[in-house]
């Protein structure tokens, strides 16, 4: 199985705090990186499989 790419925008808000916000996931790092620049944002490109399963724990 790929891993898929999520197309990560951080926003800086007025009170001082950031946001990330995602744009689109994608199913490599080419095409995540070919729509920061199609939609012409600064965002970063992360692999979306360890932020989805970050401290899972299965149901009992």
């Amino acid at each position: 199985m790929n891993t898929l790419f999520a197309l990560v925008l951080t926003i800086g808000m007025t009170n001082g705090d950031f946001q990330d916000v995602v744009l689109g996931v994608y199913d490599n790092q080419q095409q995540c990186e070919a729509a920061a620049v199609e939609q012409q944002v600064n965002g970063e490109c992360y692999p979306v499989d360890g932020i989805v399963r970050a401290d899972e724990q299965p149901a009992t």
